[in-house]
């Protein structure tokens, strides 16, 4: 897993639910990282096995994450880059 897979993969993880199944928007991550790396990232860890992309058309963003991380609040800092956020 890259530096960028893991920060995404701690993003969507505080969005999780006691079932391990995390709903958000590209919006509520857009201070993560880029719209473009949200969704190359979200594939990868969707190829990797560690998430199962559970989306419906037309709604929310639903997500089962196999094993969710925690997400330290910087991750969500917008001042910060997505390299920076990877050795904060």
């Amino acid at each position: 897993m890259t530096n960028s897979q893991e920060i995404l993969l701690r993003a969507i993880s505080s969005f999780c639910n006691e079932e391990n199944i995390a709903d958000f928007t590209y919006t509520n991550l857009n201070s993560v990282c880029k719209y473009d790396s949200i969704k190359r990232n979200l594939k990868q860890l969707v190829d990797l096995g560690l998430v199962e992309n559970r989306t419906k058309n037309g709604y929310a963003n639903r997500i089962y994450i196999k094993n969710p991380l925690p997400c330290p609040s910087f991750i969500f800092d917008k001042d910060l880059r997505l390299i920076d956020k990877g050795y904060a």
